[in-house]
């Protein structure tokens, strides 16, 4: 038996007699887009209307989230909404995070009964387990992204993440190629077709994909400038080519006058080889007629890629770090990998010769100068006794014929 006390109150008797009140409130859920009932009970009818309105207040507020959505369901509809905002290799990483780590822990929980200390646990399974600590790191900042947004949509009051703190990252130690092992590599490299791509890397500090994805016409020999405005990349074996993660990756990187030497006879060679595929296009060139004009087109055009295959498809980026592999092997610097052995080791290099994080900064393409510092620590670190020497010898050595005082140690 039930009846209405006022408008989303009703009065209901159990079986034993006791009278409740059933709080009603009809609201919109934000992520279906549908209405839906939500009802609570109260004791008394004076706690009720109390309830009620508390119920309404919070719904005004936007928690509507209802306890049959689970974790699993909002991540699902998490990434497809952000998945449009995000560099495809940063979907990825968070989906993976959601799917193999995070939804089979935790994905049942519903959103709105997610704890703070559930979500410990999780953590400190995950830095147990075989996992690497930058894995778990990454984890960490997926499920800590996904439940800010659910807050700033209003799908849950507060994040259950804010009062747990990242797992600490242990660098380790960076190993990078001296001056000796790069003249030992690109000695090795001369050997392959790849001596141009790897004399390059080196020299630029460029990352993989900018230089898979160079063509001619972003390489100024004579200004010796090399734009990079985008990069190539490999998903499930389709490569595409797209613009830069960040702003700050697009940018033009001076060329040293060596590297220019290197590119200037890469270029000839490529001229060789498109001379050769042309010659051996006989059965094509034999239903030209001899005394037709033929407009002769250069070899080599300006959109052509610089790094590819002889028919000018680009190279994959696996294959050039597996290539970069067999190199560090025959070098006896094996395990160096092809991002610390030609970015960290340019950078390094530079940073060793006193030029300037600045311009390290702008060469490698960080989003700021703060990356670079904190990247590169260990390097500047190193080089105060450096500076505290150039300090003496720019003041007390300063020589001045007027001045009164000279300072003496």
């Amino acid at each position: 038996m039930a009846k209405d006390m006022q408008k989303g109150i009703k009065e209901r008797i159990l079986k034993d007699g006791t009278t409740v009140y059933d709080c009603i409130v009809s609201y919109k859920d934000k992520m279906t887009g549908n209405w839906k009932l939500k009802t609570k009970t109260a004791p008394s009818i004076g706690k009720a209307k109390k309830l009620r309105a508390e119920m309404q207040h919070e719904l005004k507020d936007g928690f509507t989230q209802p306890n049959r959505v689970t974790l699993k369901v909002y991540l699902d509809e998490w990434l497809e909404m952000m998945k449009s905002t995000w560099a495809e290799s940063t979907y990825e990483l968070n989906s993976d995070n959601c799917r193999l780590r995070i939804c089979p822990a935790l994905g049942d929980t519903p959103l709105n009964l997610l704890r703070t200390q559930q979500i410990q646990q999780f953590i400190n399974q995950q830095l147990g387990s075989k996992l690497s600590k930058r894995t778990v790191i990454m984890t960490y900042l997926t499920l800590k992204q996904a439940l800010k947004y659910a807050v700033e949509k209003k799908y849950i009051p507060c994040s259950p993440m804010d009062s747990i703190r990242k797992p600490k990252d242990e660098k380790p130690e960076m190993k990078v190629l001296t001056v000796e092992n790069v003249n030992q590599l690109l000695t090795e490299a001369k050997k392959t077709e790849y001596y141009a791509l790897f004399f390059t890397y080196e020299f630029t500090g460029a990352r993989r994909g900018e230089l898979l994805a160079c063509r001619w016409s972003d390489i100024d020999l004579k200004l010796k400038q090399l734009s990079i405005n985008r990069q190539l990349v490999d998903h499930n074996n389709v490569l595409t080519f797209k613009s830069p993660k960040t702003k700050n990756g697009c940018r033009q990187i001076d060329l040293t006058p060596m590297n220019c030497v290197i590119l200037t006879a890469h270029l000839a060679e490529e001229e060789k080889k498109r001379q050769f595929l042309k010659d051996s296009q006989t059965k094509k060139d034999a239903l030209v007629k001899k005394d037709a004009l033929v407009k002769e087109e250069p070899l080599v055009k300006k959109e052509d890629l610089v790094f590819a295959h002889i028919d000018g498809k680009p190279y994959s980026p696996h294959l050039i770090s597996h290539v970069w592999q067999k190199l560090m092997k025959r070098c006896g610097t094996a395990g160096i990998s092809l991002h610390t052995g030609t970015r960290h080791s340019h950078a390094t290099i530079l940073l060793k010769n006193g030029v300037h994080p600045k311009i390290v900064q702008e060469r490698l393409g960080h989003s700021s100068i703060v990356m670079t510092m904190d990247t590169y620590s260990h390097v500047i670190n190193g080089m105060g006794k450096a500076a505290a020497a150039g300090f003496d010898d720019a003041v007390i050595n300063y020589k001045d014929d007027k001045a009164v005082e000279k300072v003496t140690v």
